[in-house]
């Protein structure tokens, strides 16, 4: 029992949105494994999980895997004469590029379509007079080569960093911060310590302290935070304080009425030097990065921030979240 070609389009991206690890590690590790799980049982249990109907037929013709400089390609060609009662081949195209997956099918028409592997929607690419591989997987590779590249998204609400003399102002003298949980970026954890941020206007209570402590302490807030506190800070990289807005820190041991260190962080990538040259980044450039969906648009003034310690992924807060309806961990494209 196996599936036609629509069917196979329609479970696939939605099998790689649910199962990322398990398509990079295990099933598009060799075409053999990839054609194993296309063939057995595997598949069939997924269509199953996913209540799509299996009882169609379908014959893999044939997974031709290619390798180029920073590019692996599955092709795979589909004999299907379900449709209209038609013989008719067409193929599948799986591409990994520069750490993201791309997913092509080539339609009847011999029309290529990219399907978003977040929403399922499809991209008209280009028209072919024919299902030639060679001329298909050319240009994939140069829209590759030009463009696409995807970024998963950390969501920051408000919160605080601090120096070891304002945590002991805050916390008493010898407190330490306990680990609540681990962050997606190595060494850096939410605490369980959290305090008070206000203004005369306003105050926010339960703003989590992030650590490790630091050389500088900096509140991060949205504009919508600033707009019910009264206050204007300005939008900043992480660290740069002198002349931001000033605020009052709450704890349970003291007060710090602090002149300046409130911003609206300004958006940026997390990546080390390794990956600036896997992805083909600039450190100096700022970016765009492209948002898709019920209120998609573009993300602009996006800086780079590397060091050795970091996670390749995108940071943004709250308003930014909200106006796109991002949420997080989702994958985002850098126009390059």
């Amino acid at each position: 029992m196996t599936l036609n070609y629509i069917q196979t389009c329609d479970i696939i991206p939605k099998l790689i949105k649910g199962n990322k690890e398990l398509f990079y590690n295990e099933i598009l590790n060799s075409k053999e494994n990839l054609k194993s799980f296309l063939e057995k049982d595997s598949y069939l249990k997924a269509c199953d999980k996913l209540k799509i109907d299996s009882s169609y037929n379908l014959t893999i013709e044939s997974i031709d895997e290619r390798n180029f400089d920073n590019t692996r390609v599955f092709y795979i060609t589909f004999f299907d004469n379900y449709l209209m009662g038609v013989e008719d081949s067409k193929a599948i195209i799986l591409a990994l590029n520069k750490g993201s997956l791309r997913y092509y099918r080539v339609n009847s028409e011999m029309v290529l379509l990219e399907i978003d592997l977040e929403d399922f929607s499809e991209n008209r690419l280009i028209q072919f007079e024919n299902l030639e591989e060679e001329k298909i997987i050319s240009y994939i590779l140069e829209k590759l080569n030009t463009g696409y590249l995807k970024v998963p998204v950390g969501i920051s609400a408000r919160h605080v960093h601090l120096t070891l003399e304002d945590f002991e102002v805050l916390f008493g003298k010898g407190a330490e911060l306990d680990v609540a949980f681990n962050l997606s970026q190595k060494g850096q954890f939410a605490s369980n310590q959290k305090v008070t941020i206000k203004t005369d206007a306003a105050e926010f209570a339960n703003v989590r302290i992030l650590g490790p402590l630091r050389k500088y302490t900096q509140i991060e807030i949205s504009r919508t935070d600033a707009f019910k506190l009264k206050i204007n800070p300005p939008v900043r990289d992480s660290g740069n304080v002198l002349g931001s807005a000033g605020i009052t820190i709450v704890g349970p041991k003291g007060e710090l009425k602090k002149e300046y260190g409130c911003i609206l962080a300004n958006r940026h990538i997390h990546l080390t030097a390794d990956d600036l040259v896997k992805y083909n980044l600039d450190a100096d450039k700022i970016y765009k990065v492209k948002v898709k969906g019920e209120k998609g648009g573009v993300l602009d003034d996006v800086h780079l921030k590397v060091d050795p310690s970091f996670t390749f992924e995108l940071h943004i807060d709250t308003d930014d979240a909200n106006a796109f309806l991002i949420e997080n961990g989702q994958e985002l494209e850098i126009i390059k």
